[in-house]
């Protein structure tokens, strides 16, 4: 993982088109991984996040069809 992968909340929310109030929602409930470096900054992994989303988003459809 190199510096340019890590995101703030505001930049993660730039790339999913969400505000980044509802990223850091996310992340304390534990819905997207996040890396604490201090209490005052906190990082985002972009392809852990990518992941994360697609396993979601990919169980919700298994829901789905299952009826």
């Amino acid at each position: 993982m190199t510096a340019e992968e890590l995101l703030t909340a505001g930049e993660l929310a730039s790339r999913l088109r969400v505000r980044p109030e509802t990223i850091r929602r996310w992340s304390a409930a534990g819905l997207i991984p996040r890396l604490v470096i201090s209490p005052k900054a906190i990082r985002y992994d972009w392809q852990a996040v990518q992941v994360v989303l697609a396993e979601r988003a990919a169980a919700e459809r298994q829901e789905v069809i299952r009826g």
